[in-house]
C-alpha cells in the first residue's frame, strides 16, 4: 500500500500532533518516523521502554506527547509493564497518554492483556499505514485537520 493512501472516514491529517514511538528495533522505528511524518505528526522516538519512561519522569518534553504507539516484545522492560508504569504516574508527567500496542502478540490473550495492561488499542504487525492512521485518529478523536 502507498504510505499516501487514506480512507476509512478521515483525511490522513496528524498535523500537530506529537506521537512517540517506542521500539527497541532501529529499523521498525525509523519506518514509523518516516510514515507518520509523511502524514504530518511530530515523531519522537525512544528504543527502549525504559528510555521512554526516564523521559516522562524526567519531564523530558517540552510539550507531552498526544499519543504512544509501541512495541510489546522489548528486552528488560517490555511494553505491558512500561504503561502499567506510565499509567502510576500523574497526568502532567504523562500518565493518561493514550497509546497503541503495536505488536507481532496477536492471540486473543494478547489482545485482552494489552487492553487491560493500559493500552488503548492492539494492532498487529505488520501494520498497514492507514490502519494505524485511522486508528490513530480515532484513539486521539482526531476527526479531520486540527489547527
Amino acid at each position: 500500500m502507498d504510505v499516501g493512501e487514506v480512507h476509512n472516514g478521515h483525511d490522513g491529517n496528524l498535523k500537530h500532533l506529537c506521537i512517540l514511538v517506542v521500539d527497541d528495533e532501529n529499523d521498525a522505528r525509523d519506518l514509523m518516523v518516516i510514515m507518520l511524518s509523511h502524514y504530518g505528526a511530530m515523531v519522537e522516538t525512544a528504543a527502549s521502554a525504559e528510555e521512554a519512561l526516564r523521559k516522562f519522569k524526567e519531564q523530558h518534553w517540552l510539550i507531552l506527547p498526544d499519543i504512544i504507539v509501541s512495541d510489546i516484545g522489548m528486552p528488560d522492560m517490555d511494553g505491558y509493564y512500561f504503561i502499567e508504569e506510565l499509567r502510576k504516574l500523574n497526568e502532567e508527567q504523562g500518565g493518561n497518554i493514550p497509546a497503541i500496542a503495536l505488536t507481532g502478540f496477536c492471540s486473543t490473550t494478547d489482545k485482552l492483556r494489552t487492553l487491560t495492561s493500559g493500552f488503548q488499542a492492539h494492532l498487529a504487525k505488520p501494520v498497514e499505514p492507514d490502519k494505524l492512521v485511522s486508528l490513530i485518529c480515532k484513539v486521539t478523536n482526531l476527526t479531520g485537520k486540527r489547527i
